[in-house]
């Protein structure tokens, strides 16, 4: 991974001036994402609430995050280009007064011939499963190896991103370039809140449903254990089986059947509106998900291939079975095979 900046470029820490910053909604959106101008320029600021009690370390972190993301200049890191970080930002403390909050602030690809009374349209890949437009098969495999890419880059430079799901992927729509047209800008991998280097002190996540679903089940529950690598590519995993389905995991997942025994894409749709979705279903799910069998025998993956191909098929078993492959997360073998699939995969 190239992280070292173009000669003659200075690697210095960026804090920006809270009051330059014009933000559009006083509302924080999911996430903690809102799109703002900060000196005459679009940005997409990303908060971070920090416990109070680990501050200092914290702050700390945001600081290299934000170094990490404004110097990494290899095309194959598909992510927005980090411009600076706001320091503590008083009005969005929440209630309790035990939390600040930092923002990155990032630069919006946009053309100076667009007024700033035009703000881009910035969609996740989670809202574009229902759109109308369904994408090539191209599409879905140029979109699987951004995000490849992109995790096998922040993996090298020594972090961990802890938030790899699809409503961290974003799409930018601005004047011609939109979704509709096969042009929006992107994909972009954010959702940097809980990123941190892999030697560091891991932070407490939030437990919510729909973050779980992400989640490798070894990261789960009272006896989990500290996040590591193949925790990131279990999540990637999760989202290129999205991509190749072109489905949210959520549909996916409550499309497993309780006796496993019919494939998920060939569950009857008033089958998935009628099934209650829940935690012990969703244990259930990625139980049966992971389940250490011959892949050709397995109805749910196997349907990968018929939508999506063999070799997509293929990466995404490895990115769901790193863990299994290297336990000790000693090695990045697996993502450079998956990288390197995914280039050479051709419709």
């Amino acid at each position: 991974a190239q992280r070292a900046p173009p000669e003659g470029i200075k690697i210095k820490l960026i804090q920006l001036k809270p009051h330059l910053l014009q933000r559009e909604s006083p509302q924080l959106s999911p996430g903690g994402r809102e799109l703002a101008v900060y000196k005459s320029k679009r940005v997409l600021v990303e908060w971070k609430f920090i416990d109070k009690e680990h501050e200092k370390e914290l702050k700390t972190r945001v600081d290299q995050l934000a170094i990490l993301l404004a110097h990494t200049y290899d095309e194959s890191f598909h992510s927005l280009r980090c411009i600076g970080f706001l320091p503590k930002d008083v009005s969005y403390q929440p209630k309790d007064g035990e939390f600040t909050c930092y923002g990155l602030v990032f630069e919006l690809l946009t053309s100076p011939k667009l007024p700033l009374s035009i703000s881009p349209v910035i969609q996740s890949l989670s809202t574009l499963f229902v759109n109308a437009r369904r994408p090539s098969l191209d599409e879905r495999r140029d979109i699987a190896l951004a995000l490849a890419e992109t995790t096998l880059q922040l993996h090298t430079s020594g972090w961990l991103h802890k938030g790899i799901r699809s409503d961290n992927v974003l799409f930018i729509d601005l004047g011609d370039s939109k979704w509709e047209y096969s042009s929006a800008n992107g994909p972009f991998l954010a959702g940097y809140e809980y990123a941190r280097p892999t030697t560091a002190h891991t932070e407490a996540m939030p437990t919510n449903l729909e973050q779980e679903m992400y989640r490798h089940p070894k990261g789960q529950g009272l006896t989990r254990v500290n996040f590591r690598r193949s925790f990131d590519l279990f999540a990637l995993g999760c989202v290129l089986l999205e991509i190749g389905l072109w489905s949210s995991l959520r549909e996916i997942l409550q499309r497993v059947p309780s006796d496993s025994t019919q494939p998920i894409h060939k569950t009857k749709p008033s089958t998935v509106r009628s099934c209650k979705f829940d935690w012990a279903r969703l244990q259930s799910a990625k139980t049966h998900l992971l389940q250490n069998e011959d892949v050709e025998k397995r109805s749910d993956l196997a349907g990968i291939a018929f939508h999506a191909g063999k070799t997509f098929q293929d990466v995404i078993v490895r990115c769901l079975y790193a863990d299994d492959e290297d336990p000790l997360d000693e090695d990045i073998v697996v993502q450079k095979e998956v990288v390197d699939l995914l280039r050479q995969t051709q419709f």
